[in-house]
């Protein structure tokens, strides 16, 4: 299952590219460039599906919620409602 197609290197923050690259080629270039299987690798994009759980404690003071929605990609015309909604109800 692990082959070029379906993986992903990703860093964030002061990473020097090149570096990134080389360990990249050093730890991953032995893994086959095509896949053994006849599985798909094209996946159909994943589908926000609602779900709605409750859980009472009368010990508790707090309350612990967890709001999720679709989101929108950087080039959407919602992206910027969306992260003053964002900022609106909390972020952490």
């Amino acid at each position: 299952h692990y082959t070029a197609p379906r993986m992903v290197v990703a860093a964030a923050g002061a990473v020097d590219h090149g570096e990134l690259v080389k360990l990249s080629e050093t730890y991953f270039a032995h893994h086959p460039a095509e896949s053994r299987t006849s599985l798909a690798v094209d996946f159909d994009p994943a589908k926000f599906t609602a779900t709605e759980e409750r859980q009472a404690c009368d010990k508790e003071q707090r309350a612990h919620i967890a709001i999720g929605f679709n989101g929108a990609s950087w080039t959407s015309e919602y992206a910027i409602p969306l992260m003053v909604l964002q900022t609106m109800l909390g972020q952490w």
